[in-house]
């Protein structure tokens, strides 16, 4: 074979190659347009409740493999995303532990919204209050947003690196926010907060604080619209139930008259010296003169 064909040969089969790998290599390149964390101590439980928005580019290679990583102990609440204006439960995996963490893996199908929500343990000495929350660097992202939210009735707040004074709220809460840029992936960030507080009261306990997730299926509190289905069905199923126990009962109600009408029906076979009305055809007794059925004088 001429050289020239080989090489031409050579250059085809590392251009199949090479258009081969390049979808592999896309799919393993995480990069994330925006995550928004929130961090809310004694929101609704007496720990810190935390809150992952995460969204990829309109052009992102889906699907798109993603893990991220949250605290060994943190209590996983959901893996949800966003689908008509309200978050479904994603599938996911969280099997992997190693090195304090725990390993979220999930699929994003769709360029959509996908949250993560998990409970971590805040740290209490009297009335101070500590937390330490970290960001382990999974993935790029081109604008990475942080926000705490400060409990209601929590004084003396503090942060490093230092968030200001804060702003309110809609909600009437003081947040403290501060945004990052073109995070790279393995690159982690870290946020110290302390306050005091001297009850454990709830933030959203009395108030009309919305809750955090308002997901289709809410692992933590029971979600009417989810469970209308199931009461709807269940009702169903007790009408069908009654319905076959109903007839079945009126069945048995109406065929017993029947064999008991059937009975004398048997034995009404013309006999040696049997009597009938000459009107209605009943069988008499010999002894009778009156038919027992329409009342007519009976014929010797």
């Amino acid at each position: 074979m001429p050289k020239w064909l080989t090489t031409f040969f050579s250059l085809i089969v590392l251009s199949l190659l090479a258009a081969l790998t390049l979808p592999v290599q896309a799919q393993g390149s995480v990069v994330f347009s925006s995550v928004d964390v929130s961090i809310l101590p004694e929101y609704d439980q007496p720990s810190v409740l935390v809150i992952y928005d995460f969204l990829v580019p309109q052009t992102a290679p889906l699907p798109l493999d993603v893990t991220i990583r949250i605290p060994e102990k943190a209590d996983l609440l959901a893996v949800a995303y966003l689908d008509s204006g309200n978050f479904i439960n994603a599938n996911y995996d969280n099997s992997q532990v190693a090195g304090g963490w725990r390993s979220i893996r999930f699929t994003i199908e769709n360029p959509v919204g996908y949250r993560i929500e998990y409970y971590d343990e805040l740290q209490k000495d009297g009335a101070t209050r500590t937390y330490r929350y970290e960001w382990a660097g999974d993935a790029e992202v081109q604008r990475f947003q942080l926000t705490f939210q400060q409990p209601r009735g929590a004084k003396n707040t503090k942060t490093n690196p230092d968030l200001g004074t804060g702003n309110m709220n809609a909600e009437g809460l003081t947040e403290y926010g501060t945004q990052f840029t073109n995070l790279q992936n393995g690159q982690g960030l870290s946020l110290d907060i302390q306050y005091e507080k001297n009850n454990d009261d709830l933030t959203i306990t009395g108030s009309n604080v919305q809750p955090a997730t308002p997901l289709t299926t809410d692992p933590v509190g029971l979600n009417f619209n989810s469970l209308l289905p199931w009461i709807l069905g269940g009702v169903g199923a007790l009408l069908i139930v009654g319905g076959i126990v109903y007839f079945r009962m009126t069945g048995q109600q109406t065929e017993a008259p029947l064999r008991k009408r059937h009975v004398p029906r048997q034995t009404d076979e013309p006999g040696e010296g049997s009597i009938y009305c000459h009107e209605c055809g009943k069988r008499a007794q010999s002894s009778d003169r009156f038919c027992r059925t329409c009342g007519t004088r009976l014929r010797n």
